[in-house]
C-alpha cells in the first residue's frame, strides 16, 4: 500500500513538472498597440515577402504580425511599442537587404478607423531563396 502511494506521488510530481515545463515554453503572441506603415524596396515576389514576414519580422520580439504588398512596395506591421520601435524594425529589414523607411505610425484604433485598412495576421510561408542566403539582394543576384 505504501508502495502504491509513493508511485502515485511520483507520477503526480512528474506530471506537474511536465505541465510546468511545457507551460513555460509557450510564448504568447505579443499584443499590438501600434501599427507602422513602411515603404519597402527590393521585394521580388510574394514568397520573398513571406520569408521577410515569417522568419524575420514575426521572429522579432514585440512584433504581433506583418503584411507586405509587394506590388505597392508597402508593409504594415502591428507591434508592441514598449518592446520594439519602427527604427529597430527598419534596421532588421535593411539588414536582410531590403530598402525600408517608416512612413507612418498609428495606434491600432487610428488604423482601424481608416477605410479598407486591415490589421495584419500572423503568416507562415517559404521563399524563392529557400533560406539559403542571409542577404536577400545576394539571393536575387544569384537567380
Amino acid at each position: 500500500m505504501l508502495k502504491n502511494k509513493l508511485v502515485n506521488l511520483l507520477l503526480v510530481i512528474i506530471a506537474l513538472l511536465l505541465v510546468t515545463v511545457f507551460g513555460l515554453s509557450v510564448r504568447p503572441a505579443p499584443s499590438a498597440d501600434k501599427i507602422a506603415i513602411f515603404r519597402i524596396e527590393g521585394i521580388a515576389c510574394s514568397r520573398c515577402a513571406a520569408v521577410l514576414i515569417g522568419t524575420t519580422l514575426e521572429a522579432e520580439k514585440g512584433v504581433a504580425a506583418a503584411a507586405v504588398d509587394e506590388t505597392a512596395g508597402r508593409m504594415v506591421v502591428s507591434y508592441n511599442s514598449r518592446v520594439v520601435s519602427p527604427k529597430t524594425l527598419e534596421g532588421t529589414i535593411t539588414a536582410k537587404g531590403f530598402g525600408c523607411r517608416a512612413l507612418q505610425v498609428q495606434t491600432v484604433e487610428q488604423y482601424r478607423s481608416v477605410p479598407g485598412a486591415q490589421i495584419p495576421v500572423r503568416h507562415s510561408g517559404g521563399c524563392c531563396c529557400a533560406g539559403e542566403k542571409t542577404n536577400h539582394k545576394e539571393a536575387l543576384a544569384g537567380q
